[in-house]
């Protein structure tokens, strides 16, 4: 699966230099890179060949920072492409060695319900802890106004553009190249139930990772992972729930993934949705797991079984939490929890879910991308 186009030009132009040339390259580069009159063919040249010389997250940065200054297309599908060699660089490291971290209790006196917050009393103890003791938490105004607003409206032109009207190279909606057959179906799958792959939308990820970092998110994971997060191809959507009565199947979506991954999920609603609004939500249980709860796949392929949920939940009642435009759930890989299609339901839900992985503990069949 990583052996896709981008990452063998990469290895192809790695070859081509040798070590000395390497280092006069990566010295001319980063002095070119301080002019503000390079086009973009030329900054597209010198980001590939910084990539070579070892520093592709180097190169994801420097453009990161032009396009920040002077936005353009072509750029946010070449941060796309540096951001997916960045990432397959990055699982080279070994990763933090007390895992998992030690969080003290940020709500000691929860007895039930979730942890809640601001956004401006958001910090990595807050998150490590809240996930650590209660299972996740809730973030009110994660985004502000105007970032949710840019975020759903970038989400829409992604979803506009893969019905049809996208060019070869737009920004909007560019499928990033897959050869795994299975990844070719889950990708139909997804784009057929209203959602689209983060990462298919060069656009919208650059504006989701611009405003993660900004608001604190990247750098909290950064030291909660001890290492600078990649997120998945595969796990990371843009989401269009539309409002649709059926059962769904409550999951922990470890079950799934590698046995020692380790994740940190942050969704973020755009549009009022949950409770008793008629939007679809999410349903969770909320108290930490220390293990995963029997399969029952006859429902679905993760599905937990309903009879183990049942006595679970008279110890611990499921919510179904109020989100308005902007609220965030984030949590790790062993929360129970379900999308609420319930009675009652008549709008359209948009959401984006983004899955952060450790890179030294990422899911290996999962095609990763720097944060």
């Amino acid at each position: 699966m990583l052996e896709t186009n981008v990452v063998v030009r990469h290895l192809e132009r790695q070859r081509a230099l040798s070590s000395i040339d390497a280092h006069r390259t990566i010295r001319k580069i980063k002095d070119r890179f301080r002019r503000q009159t390079l086009t973009v063919d030329e900054i597209t040249d010198d980001a590939w060949n910084l990539a070579s010389g070892g520093e592709a997250e180097r190169a994801l940065d420097v453009v990161q920072a032009r396009d920040n200054a002077n936005p353009d297309p072509a750029l946010k599908v070449l941060l796309r492409e540096l951001r997916h060699v960045a990432g397959v660089a990055s699982r080279s490291q070994t990763g933090r060695a007390d895992w998992p971290p030690a969080y003290v209790d940020p709500f000691p006196d929860l007895a039930f319900g979730a942890p809640e917050i601001a956004a401006p009393e958001l910090s990595v103890e807050v998150i490590g802890g809240s996930v650590g003791h209660h299972g996740c938490l809730l973030v009110r105004g994660l985004f502000d106004p105007h970032q949710t607003a840019a975020t759903l409206g970038s989400l829409k032109r992604a979803q506009r553009a893969m019905g049809g009207s996208a060019e070869s190279g737009d920004a909007c909606y560019n499928p990033f190249d897959v050869t795994h057959p299975g990844d070719v179906q889950y990708r139909k799958r997804v784009e057929s139930n209203g959602g689209t792959w983060l990462a298919d939308a060069p656009e919208t990820t650059e504006h989701v990772m611009r405003t993660l970092r900004s608001i604190g998110i990247v750098d909290a994971l950064t030291t909660h992972f001890g290492e600078r997060p990649v997120f998945s191809l595969q796990k990371s959507t843009l989401r269009c729930m539309a409002p649709d009565e059926r059962v769904t199947a409550w999951h922990q979506d470890g079950s799934f993934l590698d046995e020692t991954v380790r994740t940190m999920n942050v969704w973020v609603a755009l549009t009022t949705c949950g409770a008793d609004h008629p939007a679809s939500g999410l349903e969770i249980i909320p108290r930490r797991m220390t293990e995963y709860l029997p399969l029952e796949p006859e429902l679905a392929k993760a599905a937990v079984s309903f009879d183990a949920v049942d006595e679970l939940m008279t110890e611990t009642p499921s919510i179904r939490p109020e989100f308005l435009p902007g609220d965030a759930l984030i949590f790790d890989e062993r929360l129970l929890h379900r999308t609420y299609l319930g009675p009652n339901l008549t709008e359209d839900r948009y959401a984006l879910e983004c899955w952060f992985f450790a890179p030294s503990h990422a899911t290996e069949r999962y095609t990763p991308f720097l944060a």
